[in-house]
């Protein structure tokens, strides 16, 4: 399978320098995968609407649930968090983890019927992490 993403505008100097082809094997689909659009950290500045990541994706029938995201407030990257599903203890909860404040992990939501609002939200995605369903 090939995924072509589209990351912005051609290069004058090099043309096509920001088209990435990445393969995905279908024969052996990994755990997880990770998709990444760098505009989104401000995207008003690229004139663009935020990327919306689906909360799910399915590759060769192999589903897979979105299972975290990195955000970016600012352009530099200099300020970063993340909203993910974390396994404790036997627990799944959805936790932020941001990096000016001390690096403390804060619970959001024990309640996995409320993830995928808290997920599905685009704007500053930079990152987007699937889990493969089931795994």
């Amino acid at each position: 399978m090939d995924c072509t993403r589209e990351l912005g505008e051609d290069s004058a100097e090099l043309p096509g320098i920001t088209t990435r082809h990445n393969l995905i094997e279908t024969e052996k689909l990994p755990l997880f995968f990770f998709v990444s659009d760098l505009t989104n950290i401000v995207p008003t500045v690229h004139k663009k609407s935020p990327q919306q990541f689906p909360y799910i994706v399915e590759i060769a029938e192999t589903e897979y649930i979105l299972h975290g995201k990195v955000y970016s407030t600012e352009p530099s990257g200099v300020h970063f968090y993340t909203v993910s599903k974390i396994s404790f203890n036997g627990t799944t909860f959805l936790a932020i983890l941001d990096n000016l404040s001390g690096n403390n992990l804060q619970v959001l939501d024990t309640n996995e019927n409320n993830f995928r609002s808290y997920l599905e939200n685009p704007v500053n995605t930079v990152i987007a992490c699937y889990k493969k369903k089931g795994d």
